[in-house]
């Protein structure tokens, strides 16, 4: 074989090496809750637990609670936070920041 044969079939190999990866990711999503509590926020977005409250009690990054008084909890839907980071909103995303988010991921 020559190289130009070698490499076709190398490129080859490794596109269904990529293609495999691309569908694993997409069924591991499907196992993955959408929903995070703050611990989980925190790891995802980087940024300190009470850097996160702050945020929650100024509106400033978008949440859910769940519950009421003390016992209440909150909840960060993955989805909204990268919409957060793209845009700096926290909510009335636009069509297109959706579209920009699905080809961001």
């Amino acid at each position: 074989m020559n190289d130009i044969q070698e490499w076709k079939k190398l490129n080859g190999i490794l596109g269904d090496i990529i293609s495999g990866i691309n569908q694993i990711q997409k069924e591991m999503q499907l196992y993955v809750s959408p929903w995070m509590d703050i611990f989980e926020t925190s790891n995802y977005i980087k940024l300190s637990v009470s850097t996160i409250h702050k945020l929650t009690a100024k509106g400033k990054i978008p949440f859910k609670r769940v519950g009421d008084g003390s016992r209440s909890k909150l909840l960060f839907s993955r989805k909204q936070l990268d919409l957060w980071i793209m845009t700096g909103k926290t909510k009335s995303y636009s069509k297109r920041d959706k579209e920009n988010l699905e080809s961001w991921i």
